[in-house]
């Protein structure tokens, strides 16, 4: 399971979000709308830790993510934003690899990432 609880977040004096709570079991999906610049993006990189969380606001498996608990909370999650720093050139097969090298991820999970995202029969393929 993993919830969020009354997450802000704040740039100087304005606010892009506050109290948001979600709980998603296994399986389930959360839908984030928003016009450009409303902070969804924000959002996402705060729920993957990529940003700090306030204390108390994100649970994993029902124990809060804390500073101590964000590597293994960051072991179970994937996060895909829309700036991959992708080189055009480069094979998907090879970029899955320097990836899941940096992150220590196993081959059968990028394997079934792939499969999820209609991307293996592009393994052979330039990004570009």
């Amino acid at each position: 399971m993993f919830e969020g609880r009354n997450i802000s977040y704040r740039r100087g004096f304005f606010s892009l979000f506050s109290n948001l709570s979600f709980v998603l079991e296994a399986g389930q999906s959360l839908a984030i709308k928003g016009v450009n610049g409303s902070g969804k993006s924000t959002f996402l990189r705060l729920l993957a830790g990529l940003i700090r969380p306030a204390p108390h606001t994100l649970f994993w498996q029902g124990k809060a993510v804390t500073p101590h608990t964000l590597p293994s909370f960051q072991h179970n999650l994937l996060y895909v934003g829309h700036k991959l720093c992708l080189s055009p050139e480069a094979l998907v097969k090879d970029q899955s690899r320097l990836w899941q090298d940096l992150y220590k991820i196993p081959e059968k999970m990028i394997e079934e990432a792939l499969e999820i995202w209609g991307l293996s029969l592009f393994r052979n393929k330039k990004i570009a």
